[in-house]
Order: C-alpha cells, then sequence, then structure tokens
C-alpha cells in the first residue's frame, strides 16, 4: 500500500510541480496586489488635486470623452481627493480596442493621469496569471485541474509522513513524528547529509502549512472550476442559490442599448434597497455589464476599516441598468449552506478572512509551496540518479563477471 502512495505522491508532484511554484511565488506577490501596485506607480496612483471632488457620472463622462470607441465599465463610487480614481474601460460593441483597459483620473480635477492596458503593468499581469495563465478559461480550467490533483495529493502527502508500523494516538507515535516536523540546522544543501536537509525542506513545511495548503487547494479548485464540477456535486448535498451566471445567461444581448440609468443613479438605488434591508449602507464600487444589462454594486460601511479587520467580502447587489430592479443580491453570510461555502472561498484563498495577518500567512504559504514543489523534484532527481548509478554499475559488473570466466 505504501509503495503504491509514494508513487502517486511522486508522479502527482512532478505533473503539477511547475504549476505550483508558479502559482505559489504570483499569489504571494499578488496578497498586496493594490497596494505594490500604488507602490509601484506612484505617478498613475497619486492625484494632486486638493478640494472637492467630482461626482462618479462626471468622472465616468471625462473617460468615456477621451474616445467615442470605449465605454466606462467600473468605477469606485466614493473618490478621495488625492487618491486617482482607476476607471476600467472597454471597447464598444464593433469597436477596435483602444490599446487601453485602465484610465486614472484625477478626482477634483477631472484631468487623465494616464492609461494603461492591464496586461503590461506587472502586478494586474501577475493577477491575471495567477489564476489563469493569461489563458483564458482554458488557463483557468487546467489549473483548476492541477488544484485538484493537489488537494489529493496533499491527503496522499500527510500519510506518508506518518511513523511507519504505529497508528495515530498510540504509544510512541508522537515520538516516531516528531523528526517529520523538523528541518535540521544549516543552509547548505549540498554535501555530506543534504538529502536529509532536502528532504526536512520538503516535508516539514509541508506539514506546519498543511491545513493552508489543503485550504487554498480547495478554494482554487473552486474558484476555477466553480461551474464545470463544484456546483454540480455541491448541489449534491447542499441547496444552491441560482448564481449570477445562470441569473444572467438569458440576459445577454451582444449589441445593448446604453443604459437608462447612470452610475449615480443605479448607486442611489442600491443605497436605498440596502437601507430598507439593513444592509451595508455605502454603495463603494460599481460595475456596468452592459452585454447582460447589469449594474453590480458593492456596499461597504461607512467607516473606515482597520488594517487588522476581518474581510469576508461585500454585499453585491444586480441592478437592471433600464429599470433599476434588483435582480439578485448576494450578502455575505446569508443564503444556504452551499451559497457560504461558495462565498467564503475568495477570502479564505486571499487570507483576507484573517485580515492582515492571514494575509501575510498566504503570503508565507505561497513561498513555502515553492519551496516543497522543488525540492520534491529535487528528490525525485537525485533518486533517479542513484538507481540509474547502481543499475550502470550492475550491467558493468555483469559483462565484467562473463569476461573474467573465460580468462
Amino acid at each position: 500500500m505504501r509503495s503504491f502512495l509514494v508513487r502517486l505522491h511522486r508522479w502527482a508532484g512532478l505533473s503539477t510541480a511547475l504549476f505550483l511554484v508558479l502559482a505559489g511565488l504570483t499569489g504571494s506577490a499578488i496578497v498586496f496586489r493594490h497596494e505594490l501596485d500604488a507602490w509601484l506607480n506612484p505617478a498613475l496612483f497619486q492625484a494632486p488635486g486638493r478640494g472637492a471632488v467630482l461626482s462618479p457620472d462626471r468622472i465616468a463622462a471625462r473617460v468615456a470623452a477621451l474616445d467615442p470607441g470605449i465605454a466606462v465599465t467600473a468605477l469606485p463610487l466614493k473618490p478621495v481627493a488625492g487618491e486617482a480614481v482607476l476607471v476600467t474601460v472597454l471597447p464598444r460593441p464593433g469597436s477596435p480596442p483602444p490599446g487601453y483597459d485602465q484610465v486614472f483620473v484625477d478626482p477634483v480635477s477631472g484631468e487623465i493621469l494616464g492609461r494603461r492596458d492591464q496586461m503590461t503593468a506587472i502586478m494586474p499581469f501577475l493577477y491575471t496569471f495567477h489564476y489563469s495563465l493569461t489563458a483564458g478559461p482554458v488557463g483557468k480550467w487546467l489549473l483548476g485541474v492541477v488544484a485538484l490533483i493537489w488537494a489529493l495529493d496533499a491527503l496522499v502527502a500527510l500519510w506518508l509522513t506518518l511513523p511507519r508500523g504505529r497508528l495515530p494516538f498510540t504509544r510512541g507515535f508522537g515520538a516516531g513524528w516528531a523528526p517529520a516536523w523538523k528541518i535540521k540546522p544549516g543552509l547548505s544543501l549540498g554535501g555530506a547529509g543534504s538529502h536529509r536537509r532536502v528532504l526536512d525542506l520538503h516535508r516539514a513545511p509541508g506539514l506546519w502549512l498543511w491545513l493552508v495548503f489543503l485550504v487554498l487547494a480547495i478554494s482554487s479548485v473552486t474558484l476555477n472550476l466553480e461551474t464545470q464540477l463544484v456546483r454540480p456535486l455541491l448541489g449534491q448535498v447542499a441547496a444552491l442559490s441560482p448564481s449570477a451566471r445562470e441569473i444572467g445567461a438569458p440576459r445577454y444581448r451582444p449589441d445593448p442599448p446604453p443604459p437608462a440609468l447612470g452610475f449615480e443613479a443605479a448607486a442611489a438605488r442600491a443605497e436605498a434597497y440596502a437601507a430598507a434591508r439593513g444592509l451595508a449602507p455605502q454603495a463603494v464600487d460599481a460595475y456596468h455589464y452592459a452585454v447582460f444589462g447589469v449594474y453590480i454594486i458593492s456596499l461597504d460601511e461607512a467607516a473606515t476599516h482597520s488594517v487588522w479587520a476581518i474581510d469576508t467580502g461585500h454585499p453585491h447587489l444586480y441592478l437592471d441598468d433600464q429599470t433599476g430592479e434588483v435582480l439578485m443580491a448576494t450578502i455575505p453570510g446569508q443564503g444556504t449552506a452551499g451559497d457560504v461555502f461558495l462565498q467564503v472561498q475568495f477570502p479564505l484563498h486571499s487570507g483576507r478572512i484573517g485580515g492582515l495577518a492571514g494575509r501575510i500567512l498566504i503570503a508565507v504559504a505561497g513561498v513555502a509551496l515553492a519551496v516543497v514543489s522543488v525540492t520534491g523534484v529535487v528528490i525525485w532527481w537525485r533518486k533517479r540518479r542513484a538507481r540509474r548509478q547502481v543499475a550502470a554499475r550492475e550491467t558493468a559488473a555483469a559483462r565484467k563477471g562473463p569476461a573474467s570466466a573465460r580468462v
């Protein structure tokens, strides 16, 4: 049984190692992607204007005036003097791509501070690469399969660290398992004892962060394969509310009419709806998906959050862009058990469910995942080379034997 599990772990690890190294390192970086993006691009994110800020609709109009072939699709609803407003744009149906999809605006003066294509900026690029390898749906599907293998292999890996011949919670089990949690002192990976050190670096981080790795793997599967795998399976054991995709699909229009509501009117409808139901009172972000005829409004509390605050996600309201009717609402912590399970996957995956401490933990786990994956390949390569050397010596000895006998 153990030999089978060793082979299973070996080939699962080898088949996913490269993807897990890339996912781990990029995931570690993008935990603080907004802060790093602003630090790397101060000319875009810092606005010189001071005074009263422009309304969201006026900011959107300034951006739309840049090019008749673009449409504003997303912007924050509570601009702050000194902080640039990041406005997302897309080409209108039938118009050529403008060469950029983000516009940075001074919310006081309305001055355009800069434009960029997200794929030319390192942090947005790393974010997209992390979840899709920048290969669109195919990349998301591939990484979802990798995450599924990783989740199953995590169970196998844990089993292989258990001391042989001892069952959990029996006498001597703790003493036999303790060495697997330790890393031999020293930084050198060469010379005497190097195999033990590499093994320790492969095994100990995986044990200390095993639960974090398992959560990351399961949430990766959910985020990448929700429609294809997770919702169909979860629906067999738990009730699920219709998803935004399911509600939105019949509304798709490749050549949509202009919205009857602007960003501010949609936000006002959302705040009125929230006030009547005791939800977070402030509309903070708006997304307009014209082809589905929908505004998505994010709600939040008016008070400023501490950096340590737990974040389980914002409430989102989906409004018809012609009538303002609320088509659906997703409220963190509300809905069926299956709904709540799906809601917490991104806060878990990003570490935001644990505030700043959670984000730091995920950043550390990303680097550790890369170390565990690389050392696993090193262990396999060394064992493979040793087996080949033994086989070569045995072959040479076999050839030498008959020759000696003839003499």
